[in-house]
């Protein structure tokens, strides 16, 4: 007897960033996922998918897009499977620089659905569709990091790998609902002073693209 094909819903801050995956799936009779497209940022996001969860279940929700790339070990057109993510300019102005809630005692780093002040992909029995693909550590800003003083700000206070600006909002909806969920992101630039000539967006969604159709047919019972 087969397993019955599990409810899974894709999420995207812009059809942009999903858009032959998006017309693939509506050219299929039976689509093997819906898709939610949320708006940029992490308000729109959470509400956006809060919304959607309120009003049915799913087995599985899954955060697609692209990002930026603080690592050399992430070139750009890598799927990246995102272990953790954090919110990195939630924070308070100090004479010293910005000090997060965590730091600042208004928040506990280990408070769930925390972890060290981080939240975790929590993909469940799930979890072997992503052993293949590299893991890497997001922040999510409201504010990408586009000079030289904002990149050091994130790389000495965070270390991070990669920049979204939903990815930590994501996975904190999910987690509240105790719902299985993993990101994957494609990286379409590294984190470097802002210059678009050196980013390659339309192989970054190629290759996103790829991973999910390839994900979603690991799915089919």
């Amino acid at each position: 007897m087969h397993s019955p094909q599990p409810r899974v819903l894709l999420v995207a801050a812009t059809r942009f960033e999903l858009a032959p995956l998006a017309q693939w799936l509506e050219a299929l009779p039976a689509p093997p996922a819906e898709l939610l497209v949320t708006g940029i940022g992490q308000a729109r996001t959470a509400w956006q998918l809060a919304r959607r969860l309120a009003s049915r279940p799913f087995d599985l929700a899954l955060n697609l897009g692209i990002a930026g790339s603080f690592s050399p070990r992430l070139p750009i057109g890598q799927v990246v499977a995102v272990e953790s993510d954090r919110y990195a300019d939630l924070a308070i102005g100090t004479p010293e620089g910005p000090r997060d809630l965590f730091e600042m005692g208004f928040l506990d780093p280990d408070a769930y659905p925390f972890r060290a002040g981080r939240l975790w992909a929590a993909p469940g029995r799930f979890a072997h569709l992503f052993e293949h693909l590299p893991k890497a550590h997001s922040i999510t800003v409201n504010t990408t990091s586009g000079s030289a003083e904002a990149i050091g700000r994130m790389r000495s206070r965070f270390d991070p790998e990669l920049e979204t600006m939903e990815g930590a909002a994501f996975f904190e909806v999910c987690l509240e609902h105790g719902l299985p969920c993993a990101q994957l992101r494609a990286v379409s630039n590294f984190v470097e002073p802002r210059d678009p000539s050196r980013w390659d967006i339309p192989l970054a969604i190629r290759q996103l693209d790829a991973a999910a159709r390839a994900l979603l047919a690991a799915l089919a019972p």
